[in-house]
């Protein structure tokens, strides 16, 4: 259904880029808005399993093994708390399901939808916002919020090698002492100091 959906979801990724952040999408069909009900989707079973919120493959069918999970519509202003569910019906072979409460209020059908876990929680981006999305670089803002715990860091002795291996390579060229398939793996190495 991404395929359906009416953003790229490589434009999405290019702005998350910056982040060390894992996310999958959704896209709602007007079958699936006016039915309150999507397909979880490989790719999103997937997610939701290597989270270690929910493994589909090990819940039993049915409403009453239904799984709830805290949820955060992110807007440009705010974080709207709602709900996912987590199902398998009696019907059709128990396909996997999801659901956010009041979709309906965020988004329309063949809307790109990002989702991300933080803290065994569901946080969905409408990414076919473009302002929601453009409020990525804006600080404050609910979105940049969310990603900054997703900031990469990085440790003293990695940024120190980085600075070293900038300051080689501002040298430009150099030759080489050495031949063979290890030629120039040592020759970083000696001009590093390593």
């Amino acid at each position: 259904m991404i395929s359906k959906s009416d953003t790229a979801p490589h434009k999405v990724l290019e702005r998350l880029v910056d982040y060390d952040v894992d996310v999958t999408f959704l896209v709602p069909t007007e079958t699936g808005m006016a039915k309150s009900i999507m397909d979880a989707t490989s790719p999103v079973r997937d997610y939701i399993k290597n989270s270690g919120i929910h493994d589909y493959s090990k819940q039993e069918k049915g409403p009453s093994h239904k799984k709830i999970i805290k949820s955060f519509y992110v807007t440009k202003e705010a974080l709207i708390p709602t709900q996912a569910s987590l199902y398998r019906p009696k019907t059709k072979d128990g396909d996997p399901r999801i659901w956010f409460y009041n979709l309906q209020s965020y988004c329309v059908a063949f809307n790109l939808l990002c989702i991300l876990i933080l803290d065994d929680k569901f946080y969905v981006i409408n990414s076919s916002d473009k302002e929601l999305l453009d409020s990525i670089d804006k600080d404050g803002s609910p979105l940049n919020d969310l990603l900054s715990h997703f900031k990469p860091t990085i440790s003293l002795v990695a940024k120190e090698l980085l600075d070293n291996m900038k300051m080689v390579s501002s040298r430009g060229f150099i030759e080489s002492k050495h031949t063979g398939d290890t030629a120039l793996g040592i020759t970083l190495a000696e001009e590093l100091g390593i």
